[in-house]
């Protein structure tokens, strides 16, 4: 990919908070850290990281764009290997697979 946007997108149950941090082929850095102001799951808060992410992505006009998650179970519903049942994930899911396909190319990845 050239000038490869990298999202390392993580999430801290302790806090209600998700970092986010940006690496474009550069090396160019970029970090944001968002507080949740309403109560979700673990599972929901995953899911809000991932969308604060991907529309950050968007306004930093990426075009391809590889996300790595430490969220097994996000990453695998977004990629089809696993499906979900709860809607509220399943809205979630939609969102997030009509904002991957903005993108030339995307590629999602579980990194323990």
């Amino acid at each position: 990919m050239d000038h490869l946007r990298r999202w390392f997108i993580k999430f801290s149950r302790e806090w209600s908070r998700a970092g986010i941090i940006f690496e474009n082929g550069e090396g160019v850095l970029n970090e944001v850290s968002l507080g949740l102001a309403f109560p979700t799951t673990n599972n929901q808060a995953e899911y809000e990281a991932f969308l604060a992410g991907l529309r950050l992505a968007e306004d930093m006009e990426a075009e391809e764009i590889k996300i790595f998650t430490d969220s097994q179970l996000v990453a695998s519903q977004v990629t089809g290997e696993y499906q979900t049942k709860d809607e509220r994930l399943s809205e979630y899911l939609a969102l997030i697979k009509e904002k991957l396909a903005r993108f030339k190319e995307s590629e999602v990845k579980h990194v323990p």
